[in-house]
């Protein structure tokens, strides 16, 4: 039976430093990130996806073979291809530093080519170009493939880009490197990022794991600022299974050290918890305070807590602008669940035609993000507008302090700037 129980120690133990594969990309028409080419139709997207395209093949040889790896001269033709196109200065280096890798020397080093890699992403990130970005933090990542740090950014990435095999491989990836460097803050922003996709996808016993997993570890660290993001997640996650979950709150406000960005979100948060619990009047008090001081990306959803909190309070002018903003919003991770919110502000305010096409409009959002929960809950909806019957409300419920609670968090955000571009 030792014997027996030393075996499964050593596997358990060789399989935790086992580095995952990377999902394949699946399918593709055209090129391999030929979606590169569509997303920048011109002669500077044509450079780049070959840039692109010369990085990860440099780094998938092993050092041994990248010297004479590419055709002679193949260096001198990619600067002179270089000067003749027009781009950010700040692009063109970092293009002109990808290129170093067609030379052949053997002094290249993959930790250069990763942060010319970073800077590509950075560009494109400004330019919403999300392929773009993707494919420089792949690229990156696949450079230093011992780097934690690499691999949790394109994880991230291709988590909010619904990519979620890709994602998974990759942020498991940071959370085994994580471990074996001791870099506890990416191993716990790894399982942080793992737990907000399972979320997505209504895993909620995975994504819990997760959370408790990032909790233990940050506060073994003596990691406060990312303890607090695990509690604020898990009070997201209970208060989502419809449990009691705002002394999870109240610790993650403990946590949190003062000016925090994560505050908002935290703030964000409590209007959801009090709107899914009928007390639709400090949902709407909170999220007063809150949107001057969120950036328009992060806004969808806090357009969908105004939209069904004035409708339930009978504010129609505030429901009319909530959703007229949050119509003029691009698709964004929150958006399903956004218009869902704002099929209940129609029903209360009895408009049912807008109610149905509220709600299908968050069931696409949600079929095309693959956003399972909001799913079901979309499809629910508009079973019940077929009926024309009103949602149950949902039960308001007395927590001890809550009201103090909610008056010290605001009191934070109000203490911090409001966005410039408001």
């Amino acid at each position: 039976m030792a014997n027996a129980t030393h075996s499964r120690g050593i596997s358990v133990h060789r399989r935790a430093r086992t580095l995952p594969p990377v999902a394949p990309l699946g399918p593709t028409v055209g090129p391999e990130d030929g979606d590169i080419l569509a997303e920048l139709p011109t002669k500077l997207g044509g450079v780049l996806w070959r840039s692109l395209r010369s990085v990860r093949l440099w780094a998938g040889a092993i050092p041994a073979e990248r010297v004479g790896l590419f055709n002679e001269g193949a260096y001198e033709a990619r600067l002179a291809e270089l000067l003749s196109v027009e781009g950010p200065e700040r692009l063109v280096a970092d293009l002109s530093g990808l290129a170093t890798v067609l030379a052949g020397s053997a002094w290249v080093q993959p930790a250069v080519i990763a942060g010319h890699c970073a800077g590509v992403a950075a560009w494109a990130r400004t330019e919403s170009l999300r392929h773009i970005t993707l494919c420089a933090l792949r690229a990156a990542a696949e450079c230093c493939p011992w780097d934690p740090a690499l691999a949790l950014h394109a994880g991230m990435e291709a988590r909010d880009q619904v990519l979620y095999p890709e994602a998974e491989s990759w942020l498991q990836r940071a959370v085994v490197l994580g471990r074996q460097a001791g870099h506890w803050e990416i191993y716990t922003r790894a399982h942080l990022a793992m737990a907000t996709m399972w979320l997505r996808r209504g895993a909620l016993p995975t994504a819990r794991r997760h959370l408790d997993r990032a909790e233990h570890r940050a506060g073994r660290a003596g990691l406060r600022e990312f303890q607090g993001r695990a509690l604020h997640d898990r009070f997201v996650l209970e208060f989502s299974a419809g449990g009691e979950a705002l002394h999870l709150a109240q610790r993650a406000l403990a946590c949190y050290p003062a000016g925090s960005p994560r505050l908002i979100a935290l703030a964000f948060d409590l209007s959801v918890y009090w709107m899914d619990r009928g007390n639709f009047e400090g949902a709407l008090a909170t999220s007063r305070v809150l949107l001057p001081r969120v950036q328009p990306e992060h806004r969808p959803n806090l357009y969908g807590v105004i939209a069904r909190s004035a409708g339930a309070c009978g504010v129609t002018s505030e429901y009319r602008r909530a959703v007229r903003a949050l119509g003029d919003l691009p698709g964004a991770p929150g958006t399903a669940s956004a218009w869902l919110c704002a099929a209940h502000g129609a029903v209360n305010l009895g408009l049912w035609e807008e109610a149905r096409t509220h709600a299908q409009r968050g069931l696409e959002c949600a079929l095309a993000r693959r956003e399972q929960k909001v799913r079901f809950e979309a499809e629910g909806f508009l079973e019940m507008i077929e009926q024309k019957s009103r949602p149950a409300p949902p039960p308001e419920l007395e927590e001890p302090a809550a009201d103090a609670f909610t008056a010290e968090l605001l009191a934070t955000i109000e203490a911090l700037p409001v966005f410039s571009g408001a």
